[in-house]
């Protein structure tokens, strides 16, 4: 995911980007965005996360301010608990607000 960052930006200087991620997702969101450079950060307008098992985990720098979380709180795997239930699978009604927030980052 960095790499593909990398090549959005240096394609498309002027985009800004959105990333997303659910369970594992949201885990490869973390990992990428600690290993793209500071000043690539500043392309992303915005990052949506459901079912985080990393939730409560910082993104570094500019993108603390661009990120949105939704964990449910009967899903155990946002607690740091590898079990995939029911909570864990009904993120689906979250999803108008999240496109209502990364419109307005876009």
């Amino acid at each position: 995911m960095a790499a593909l960052i990398e090549k959005a930006v240096s394609q498309c200087p002027s985009a800004k980007i959105v990333l997303g991620g659910f369970s594992q997702g949201a885990q490869v969101t973390h990992k990428a965005m600690a290993r793209i450079a500071a000043t690539l950060s500043t392309k992303v307008a915005g990052i949506v996360l459901f079912g985080n098992p990393d939730n409560g985990q910082p993104f570094p720098g500019v993108l603390k301010k661009n990120v949105l979380t939704f964990c449910n709180l009967d899903d155990p795997i946002c607690f740091g608990i590898p079990l995939p239930i029911l909570g864990h699978q009904k993120y689906k009604t979250h999803t108008a607000k999240a496109a209502a927030w990364v419109t307005g980052k876009v």
